[in-house]
């Protein structure tokens, strides 16, 4: 089960299809991996990086949520050199510049990347050459026009709460979490704190890294823009990232790590379970008033607001299967 998965794992790679999701660049097999848990939708997978792509900030929130690295589930499984060279990378990492391996992948699905050496596994010494590896693609100070076009396309999705689809394209450019053109107001992040998506903006915080305390183009925050929604878990959740963020450590104690992604959608949906499993029937005579709230409901189901779809659903069940005539999809098929 999803929720028996560790934040975090350490493992050989079982083959040589798997990518770091900030270099970019494949990871060998029986090369060292570190896994960051991502939970969707009740279920959870890996986000693998290579060993020189870890990051100060995860080595803070492994530090503050397990002990350190010798505790990351699969450690004690790996050979003792393998062993030797994670508390390397570990050690690199921490005390390396903020957001050195942080990267914008300029190239496009149409653009090949550019070819790289192939990465050493051997030793302790893979950790550097992976380093190497998620220098080649630092930011660049001026987004490129293919950038400027895929962060458009990233907030569009984002805008439009077309998460999965946002998701894959963050995999392949992990760097476009914290592009924002000019001309737009908000970035992916402010989207999803203005649709109250909690486990969204805390895989966008803590898997992808996003800048919490980054501005919309009219100088307002993600906390600003989940408040201005009613959005408070969401607000408070962004706010303790922003504290942490300005103290150079891990985000506080409290605040929503891996293991919780989804915690709010699940709450919600474990309060609607409540007796057995039956159809709820559509109400015998729909008035106006009943057609027009049937319509409301779904219009928040097509925003991607559920925290508000299941606020109406707890007065109003009887509106779950309701789907007006004009209506090609119910709330059901929105989901």
């Amino acid at each position: 089960m999803v929720d028996a998965m560790a934040p975090y794992r350490l493992e050989l790679a079982k083959s040589d299809r798997s990518m770091c999701t900030v270099s970019k660049v494949k990871i060998e097999k029986g090369e060292v991996r570190l896994g960051s848990l991502l939970k969707m939708g009740g279920k959870g997978s890996y986000k693998w990086r290579k060993l020189g792509c870890v990051t100060a900030k995860q080595v803070a929130n492994i530090e503050e949520l397990l002990g350190g690295a010798e505790k990351v589930d699969g450690f004690e499984e790996l050979p003792a050199d393998q062993q030797a060279a994670v508390i390397e990378a570990f050690k690199r990492a921490a005390s390396a510049p903020a957001g050195a391996a942080k990267a914008i992948v300029s190239e496009t699905a149409d653009s090949p990347p550019a070819k790289r050496a192939k990465v050493s596994t051997a030793g302790p010494s893979s950790a550097s050459a992976s380093a190497s590896s998620c220098a080649a693609v630092a930011k660049p100070s001026t987004p490129s026009d293919e950038v400027l076009k895929a962060a458009h396309q990233a907030i569009d999705l984002a805008k439009g709460a077309r998460w999965k689809e946002l998701l894959a394209l963050l995999d392949a450019h992990p760097g476009l979490v914290d592009v924002r053109p000019a001309v737009r107001d908000y970035s992916v992040l402010h989207q999803a704190a203005f649709h109250g998506s909690q486990d969204v903006v805390s895989v966008l915080l803590d898997v992808y890294e996003a800048d919490p305390a980054q501005l919309t183009k009219h100088g307002r925050s993600a906390v600003a823009v989940a408040h201005e929604q009613g959005h408070s878990e969401v607000a408070e959740l962004v706010s303790l990232h922003v504290a942490k963020h300005k103290a150079g450590g891990a985000p506080a104690a409290s605040a929503l790590t891996p293991e919780k992604v989804s915690k709010e959608r699940s709450s919600r949906l474990d309060d609607l379970k409540t007796g057995p499993h039956l159809v709820t029937p559509v109400p015998a005579a729909l008035s106006p008033s009943d057609v027009q709230a049937a319509h409301g409901l779904i219009d928040l189901a097509k925003a991607g607001c559920w925290s508000e779809v299941f606020k109406v659903l707890e007065d109003r069940r009887d509106l779950v299967n309701v789907r007006p005539e004009v209506r090609e999809y119910g709330v059901l098929h929105q989901a």
